[in-house]
């Protein structure tokens, strides 16, 4: 050890003297709670620059050549939200509360800029609906459980935002693909909405008097025509 430290330079007691200092440095820091706070205050920054570079790289590749580096857009979006995640404690509890559903969305805008730069990868839009979707219920959970809505129906947004994604996936150009297969899950899925969304009790008192009219005028009609009928 000696004849190392001389072939360095150093001299024997000038290197136990400031081992001995910075370990009586590390633990004064430990006891005192000091260090636990710096370390994460340092680990955090470091993981939030690297969410940030991380970002801006992917988005680079993406935006260098959208159409052959579409993937580049996915992992570009979602380090982006994982950055915002990062430094949202800064910018109070309203918006932490709300950065979980940005976090998703973030993700889904990811599959939104894949399809917006190539028409055929028209797939991409049901993931952006989904994850945009989820991220708006969860948004909307934190809301209503923050202002206390006691009526409110987070899956009659889920079932709405499905629905509203395969509309679009069967009304947006889609390259040579035919999408109008999707009109259906998405007449489905809003349908459901709708009955989520509606108060079902207050649905069911109309159904009995809309079935008397109903029945009633499908007597009128038949009664009349019979008279026409044997009129002739």
């Amino acid at each position: 050890m000696k004849n190392q430290l001389e072939k360095w330079g150093i001299e024997e007691g000038t290197f136990w003297g400031a081992l001995l200092v910075f370990g009586g440095l590390f633990f004064l820091l430990q006891v005192s709670g000091l260090f636990n706070s710096a370390f994460s205050l340092i680990w955090s920054s470091v993981v939030t620059a690297v969410f940030a570079i991380g970002s801006a790289a992917f988005l680079t590749v993406f935006l260098s050549s959208p159409r052959e580096n579409w993937w580049a857009a996915i992992p570009g979006f979602t380090l982006f939200g994982l950055f915002v995640a990062a430094v949202a404690d800064y910018f109070g509890p309203f918006v932490a509360d709300l950065v979980g559903g940005f976090f998703l969305a973030s993700i889904g805008i990811g599959f939104l800029a894949v399809y917006l730069f190539n028409r055929e990868q028209w797939w991409a839009i049901i993931p952006f609906g989904i994850l945009t979707t989820l991220g708006i219920v969860a948004a909307s959970d934190e809301l209503a459980s923050r202002w206390e809505w006691t009526n409110f129906e987070s899956g009659s947004i889920f079932f709405l935002g499905l629905g509203l994604t395969f509309l679009l996936v069967a009304i947006l150009p889609a390259g040579k693909e035919s999408t109008r297969w999707a009109f259906i899950p998405a007449a489905a899925l809003l349908i459901v909405s709708l009955l989520i969304g509606v108060n079902l009790a207050a649905l069911v008192a109309y159904v009995g008097p809309l079935a008397l009219i109903g029945g009633g005028a499908y007597l009128l009609v038949r009664s009349r025509n019979e008279k026409s009928i044997s009129s002739r």
